[in-house]
């Protein structure tokens, strides 16, 4: 039943609309025609403290150059084998300073979209198109991490005879790496290709193991779709503030097919050809004379010829704390003298020679002898 008054009137309820937050790295930074915003501009002074990491010409040793190049053309990656190209340094790191996005399909700069998607960079890269679904390096990870693959016949393909895994601590089911001097020849080739052109790294004492299984597919001629890798070489770049910057020929790439200008204050740089593809020892020679870690044993004593060696001259202490009192003794005379001839000269009388370490010493001397130590005549 209704009860009697007035009826409550309901009053409209104002609709809000939704904004986002108004925060301060949005707003347009100092420099809109090269840099999209405040937070891509204090990114960019970040990036430029930054280590470029170059790519390397291909050489490779002459006994592995055909089974090398033959895997190179079965893949369709010539674009290893292209030649150097001139490198402009700060739009490189203007690049990733603007690059904002996972998988960014366009990326600004200098006032152009450069195209960043798949289908660019295969164009760029002129590789094949590879779905994931025919990814096999994805699913050969996925089989081994789920236990339905041996490991041995991976460590056989791209290890030497006698190479192990490295696991981590508490966690001997999946290995954590393997040590570099463990990888044959073939594998080191394709550890430094890899390193230089697809995931970019520094380590040369360790291989994670998701590379070597990424070395084993490739030496084994499996379909390896490489755009998934490079994106995320670029966003971990991006996300972390201890990594070189990294493909630096294909930034130049997107950026010339954009028609993106070159300015005056530009730094500019080109790879030399004269290095070498390898740095680490030399790969002529066989594997089995690769130098080990570990350190070489010195023989005992008594088998070390003694005319070699060379002891060192070692002081009684007594002799050497007389010495120091002597020498401290010294330096407080001249200071002596020093101060002397000062108040002598500021008297306007002639001082004489400004007192040196040599002329006191010999004065000291001197003095010794004309007035000998009660010990000295004992």
């Amino acid at each position: 039943m209704r009860k009697k008054g007035k009826t409550p009137v309901t009053l409209p309820v104002e609709q809000t609309t939704a904004r986002p937050p108004d925060i301060w790295w949005d707003h347009q930074g100092h420099r809109p025609d090269t840099l999209v915003n405040q937070r891509v501009d204090y990114q960019y002074k970040t990036i430029k403290k930054r280590t470029i990491y170059w790519e390397r010409p291909l050489k490779v040793p002459s006994q592995y150059k055909f089974t090398i190049h033959q895997r190179i053309a079965s893949l369709h990656w010539e674009f290893l084998e292209r030649e150097p190209i001139e490198v402009n340094e700060t739009m490189v790191q203007e690049f990733y300073a603007n690059y904002q996005a996972w998988e960014a399909n366009s990326v600004f700069l200098r006032e152009k979209m450069l195209d960043t998607s798949n289908q660019a960079l295969k164009a760029i890269l002129n590789i094949p198109h590879i779905p994931l679904e025919k990814d096999e390096y994805s699913k050969i990870k996925v089989d081994v991490f789920n236990g339905r693959v041996s490991l041995t016949p991976i460590l056989k393909r791209i290890g030497r005879p006698g190479a192990s895994w490295e696991y981590s601590k508490g966690r001997n089911f999946i290995p954590a790496s393997i040590a570099y001097s463990d990888l044959n020849t073939e594998a080191r080739i394709w550890h430094q290709i890899v390193a230089d052109y697809i995931i970019p790294s520094t380590h040369t004492t360790h291989v994670r193991f998701r590379t070597a299984l990424l070395l084993w597919a490739i030496m084994q001629g499996k379909h390896i779709a490489i755009l998934p890798l490079v994106h995320k070489s670029i966003w971990k770049l991006v996300e972390k503030k201890n990594i070189n910057i990294q493909f630096p020929s294909m930034v130049m790439c997107l950026a010339n097919a954009a028609g993106v200008e070159r300015r005056p204050i530009d730094i500019m740089f080109r790879t030399p050809r004269g290095n070498k593809f390898i740095p680490r020892g030399d790969l002529e020679r066989s594997t089995n004379t690769i130098p080990s870690k570990r350190k070489t044993p010195i023989a005992p004593p008594s088998s070390l010829p003694t005319s070699s060696i060379a002891l060192p001259f070692l002081r009684p202490l007594p002799d050497l704390f007389r010495d120091i009192l002597h020498d401290i003794h010294h330096m407080e005379h001249l200071e002596c003298k020093r101060f002397e001839w000062i108040v002598t000269n500021l008297e306007g009388r002639d001082p004489g020679p400004i007192p040196r370490a040599s002329s006191v010493l010999a004065a000291e001397k001197h003095d010794a002898v004309d007035h000998p130590t009660h010990e000295s005549t004992s």
